[in-house]
């Protein structure tokens, strides 16, 4: 359409795909639309900067989001009430709404290393394990279930005796946040940094002392944890996995290897596959 001369775009009548997802440990329900040409390619820039790309996928993320919770208004609301198990559901949620169902991959054998050609069907291969921790009210004498930002759990080392662990549920606000200070860190710092974030403080008894020392700063945090005997460490990562590591979306698929015949379960990591997706 022209208009005294200049070309004018009419309306565009487009109605993106948009998919629901209840995120499995905060329980709200979000609904997503599929990406636009300019989200995904902001999406592949997120790639670029390895300190600032959690920040620009969660940026891109809320963008999306068409419904959001009640209690969930601004993006730093959607940072402090999210978790990092949540995102992992609203990715695969834009996955549907974005691309096809039906992928093939490339998994390697876990028996012999030969690289299997397979065709995953996500929403077959996806489950999800809702947070289900509850304590009993002191009022009402009813189950009622456990706020999980609010959980925490403590771990008494043993060789270390004097320091207990306090661990809990990681926040996309907490992540982006320790992200922003390693600027200049190489991927091995920054790789630690990030598995220590389950650690929400450190408690030291000190002889003499009613109450433990907290350490909170995560540079103390960090510094700490790498002094940990091998052996108390396993403690805490043991701990993580019981309490914690079995809420959150899951996608699995039983491969049978091509050449030696093994069969055997494999986890797809979601975003991942999303930021591979981009690219086909």
């Amino acid at each position: 359409m022209e208009k005294a001369g200049i070309e004018i775009i009419p309306e565009l009548k487009i109605k993106y795909p948009e998919y629901s997802v209840i995120t499995p440990i905060t329980k709200k329900e979000f609904t997503l639309r599929g990406l636009k040409v300019s989200e995904e390619e902001a999406f592949k820039s997120s790639l670029i900067t390895k300190n600032k790309i959690n920040e620009h996928i969660n940026e891109s993320l809320f963008s999306v989001l068409v419904k959001k919770p009640d209690d969930i208004k601004t993006f730093q609301d959607f940072l402090k009430r999210t978790t990092v198990r949540d995102r992992d559901a609203l990715f695969f949620g834009l996955y549907h709404a974005t691309y096809k169902d039906i992928h093939g991959y490339e998994i390697t054998c876990k028996e012999c290393d030969f690289s299997n050609s397979v065709k995953v069907n996500f929403v077959n291969s996806f489950s999800m394990t809702m947070w289900d921790k509850e304590k009993i009210n002191k009022e009402t004498k009813q189950k009622e279930e456990i706020n999980p930002l609010e959980y925490k759990v403590e771990v008494p080392l043993q060789i270390a005796e004097n320091i207990t662990f306090v661990l809990g549920i990681v926040t996309l606000f907490e992540e982006q946040e320790i992200m922003k200070t390693l600027t200049f860190t190489d991927d091995q710092t920054r790789a630690i940094y990030y598995e220590e974030l389950s650690i929400k403080h450190i408690l030291i008894n000190i002889e003499g002392q009613k109450t433990p020392d907290k350490i909170s700063d995560r540079r103390n945090i960090h510094t700490i944890y790498l002094s940990l005997p091998a052996a108390d460490k396993k403690l805490i990562d043991k701990k993580l996995k019981e309490e914690f590591e079995k809420y959150g979306s899951f996608v699995k698929t039983m491969i049978n290897c091509q050449k030696c015949g093994a069969q055997s379960t494999v986890d797809i990591d979601l975003i991942k596959e999303f930021f591979r997706a981009l690219y086909e």
